[in-house]
């Protein structure tokens, strides 16, 4: 036999469960594409980089590829 808070807890489980599912789905993939001038020196092109990348997961977002 089946408590009645145990039966409750495994219903909220499955509502948050469900509403995580619909969360991830709503996740859109976005791209960014970056233009910095050739004449800029390899230090300051890549702390330009970190700091983009530190700036979006700021935000909550993940960097997932860098292309050069």
């Amino acid at each position: 036999m089946v408590s009645r808070s145990t039966k409750i807890s495994r219903v909220k489980r499955g509502v948050a469960e469900r509403a995580l599912k619909v969360e991830e789905e709503k996740l859109l993939d976005y791209e960014l594409a970056l233009v910095i001038s050739p004449e800029v020196a390899e230090e300051k092109f890549d702390a330009t980089l970190n700091n983009l990348g530190q700036l979006i997961t700021s935000l909550g977002g993940a960097v997932s590829e860098v292309t050069q």
